[in-house]
């Protein structure tokens, strides 16, 4: 009802001013007829005074017509951002409820949209994505089958919905890094179950990774630098080349340290010679010695 009030007061608005400012100059130019007609002819005066007549109405409305598209305009964009961001949040309520489907691919297929949302919308969907992926791996629902990596019944079995979750969360942009940073966001996997799942390559860094479940796992190429692995199980676990630039094995004060771990395992991994991982307390899980940094560094 108000719009159409308001569209009605335009209308007449529009109308009434240019007829008000005609009248106006109609009246001016009878008062002044005889300084208008000086040195001229009366043909040649009337002509001139319509072409100013005609000017003077033709600029005020020109002017408020160009005021109402331009109001227009707004109002449609406005429109059309209101229906973009309500179509990108029944996206995001689409995968969120995928995620948490019964059927494995269901879950993928979540995933999958999540992850194309969180890389096209990264300022409005990044995080609280990533929030998600990571409750999700802390907390997978019950799978109806999972899948062994090989044909062997006693094969480590690999659930392929929580893969996808890593590969999705290892294989974040350059902006979305960024917007974690300036967030001052981390991964929260504590006590996620990650053994056996293949992490190549994978940006972990700063990740909070307490008490997680890395036997057989393959970090190898993994960037792990500044996470927090304190209780971890990395028995088995492939570090060829992953970066653990200030990664945290212990807390330094008592028992909280990293399990599993052995010499061999950390001397194929990489570091800045500047930033070392912190190992003290973490001992060989094959000798007792106490684990001592001589890994390879970064960019060698």
């Amino acid at each position: 009802m108000m719009l159409l009030r308001s569209s009605r007061f335009r209308t007449t608005l529009a109308t009434v001013v240019p007829l008000a400012v005609f009248i106006l100059l109609s009246l001016l130019s009878v008062v002044f007829w005889d300084w208008l007609n000086a040195g001229e002819s009366g043909s040649t005066t009337i002509r001139n005074i319509g072409l100013v007549i005609a000017g003077l109405v033709a600029l005020p409305l020109a002017v408020w017509r160009s005021l109402v598209a331009e109001r227009q305009a707004g109002a449609a964009q406005r429109q059309a951002d209101a229906a973009q961001q309500s179509l990108l949040n029944e996206r995001y309520q689409r995968g969120a409820e995928m995620l948490g489907n019964e059927v494995l691919s269901v879950r993928l297929g979540g995933i999958y949209a999540l992850q194309r949302l969180a890389e096209e919308q990264p300022e409005q969907y990044h995080i609280q994505i990533m929030r998600l992926f990571c409750s999700f791996v802390r907390h997978p629902i019950k799978d109806e089958g999972t899948k062994a990596r090989s044909g062997t019944e006693d094969a480590p079995r690999v659930r392929e919905d929580v893969q996808a979750v890593m590969a999705a969360i290892g294989s974040r942009r350059m902006r979305q890094l960024e917007l974690e940073r300036d967030a001052n966001f981390k991964l929260d996997l504590r006590y996620a179950d990650l053994s056996s799942l293949w992490l190549e390559k994978a940006n972990l860094s700063d990740a909070k990774l307490w008490d997680v479940n890395l036997c057989m796992a393959m970090p190898f190429g993994a960037n792990l630098s500044g996470a927090e692995l304190w209780y971890a199980d990395l028995s088995g676990a492939n570090l060829d080349n992953a970066n653990l630039s200030g990664t945290k094995f212990s807390t330094g004060i008592g028992p909280a340290s990293a399990t599993g771990l052995t010499q061999a395992q950390l001397d194929k991994a990489r570091a800045d010679p500047d930033n070392p991982p912190k190992l003290d307390g973490v001992v060989d899980a094959e000798t007792g010695k106490q684990l001592v940094w001589r890994g390879k560094p970064l960019n060698e």
